[in-house]
């Protein structure tokens, strides 16, 4: 590539010894139908063959960048954002492959949609027939950040201005989990999109972050969590956020109604009615269906619990089988025989 020509796009791949997938993914980079790209590929002091199979390509795409020092994920990526020349950065991982058409059909979307600033894309594990999906549209996105990332991070277009407008970087604070961390940055900024193909084929192993450092993710998601409900403007008490930040979880598992949870959905109904800021259809469909378990998959109901319960808004809303109410009616009863 002649270096005073600015390319569209930068596709930034960080490598740590990662020789055993790296042919692949970057021979995936170089099919993309989409040609108007500089492919920024930074060793990060890797010690096993990454930079000799880096050096093996001669595409005069590619701009190698070696650390003299291990940075880290977080210091590359950064250093790869101040380094990129491109209108847009593409996020490339090591381990994983790109579909041909991956970059021109986010090109094409964020060139005809300026009031976004990221496009990712479903995508399937390597080695299996499972397809992954996020979210698609922004309203969609913006409320599963409450509870996790909702980007394939290597599967990323972003718009460049937005980062260097905005001085956004990637956090130390938030190793393990930077990349949702960021997302939440860039949701007050921009509308944000997930494309309706798989264009990436992402690889599961043993030595990936995500594998490695689950406990810690956990906690720092938490963190990132109630920073966003924090900007966003809603009030919440960090055992508040825990409560919240569970209620995704399709296996509640109560022993008992938890009144906590019942008072949690009502706080987040009503504050969200004053800041306007999660989709109320959206919001309202997912509290229901949570409300609904919690109702439901709860042991037994004392007199005070069902009329929390009976008065609830949410209650009317939803409609009950026949089974259902039979089921309800059946708890209370439980109480009632066994006093």
């Amino acid at each position: 590539m002649d270096q005073n020509l600015i390319p569209k796009v930068t596709v930034l791949l960080p490598v740590y010894n990662g020789a055993e997938f790296l042919k692949e993914a970057i021979q995936s980079i170089l099919n993309q139908t989409f040609k108007d790209f500089e492919f920024l590929i930074i060793d990060d002091a890797s010690t096993d063959e990454s930079s000799k199979i880096i050096l093996s390509f001669q595409d005069n795409r590619i701009i190698f960048i070696q650390n003299d020092e291990n940075l880290g994920l977080i210091a590359t990526l950064n250093k790869g954002i101040f380094s990129s020349r491109g209108k847009y950065i593409a996020r490339m991982d090591q381990d994983d492959i790109a579909y041909n058409t991956r970059i021109e059909n986010q090109i094409n979307f964020l060139e005809k949609n300026e009031d976004y600033g990221i496009v990712g894309t479903n995508f399937k594990i390597i080695n299996s027939n499972v397809i992954k999906k996020y979210p698609l549209e922004h309203e969609g996105i913006k409320f599963s950040m409450l509870f996790y990332s909702p980007f394939l991070h290597p599967s990323v277009l972003i718009r460049k201005s937005i980062i260097i407008e905005n001085n956004l970087k990637f956090d130390d604070e938030f190793q393990y989990a930077e990349d949702y961390q960021f997302w939440t940055q860039l949701v007050f900024l921009c509308k944000l999109k997930n494309i309706d193909q798989v264009l990436m084929e992402y690889r599961i192993h043993d030595n990936q972050i995500s594998s490695k450092y689950t406990q810690k993710q956990i906690k720092i998601n938490f963190k990132i969590q109630k920073e966003y409900l924090l900007k966003a403007g809603f009030i919440f008490s960090d055992e508040e956020v825990i409560i919240l930040s569970q209620l995704n979880n399709t296996q509640l598992n109560n022993l008992n109604f938890d009144v906590s949870k019942m008072n949690l959905i009502n706080s987040l109904l009503t504050q969200n009615k004053i800041l306007f800021f999660f989709d109320e259809s959206i919001l309202n469909v997912f509290l229901m269906k949570i409300f609904k378990n919690l109702v439901l998959d709860c042991k037994f109901l004392k007199k005070s619990e069902w009329n929390k319960i009976k008065n609830n808004k949410l209650y009317d809303q939803i409609n009950w089988t026949v089974r259902q109410r039979l089921n309800i009616h059946f708890k209370r009863l439980k109480i009632i025989f066994n006093k």
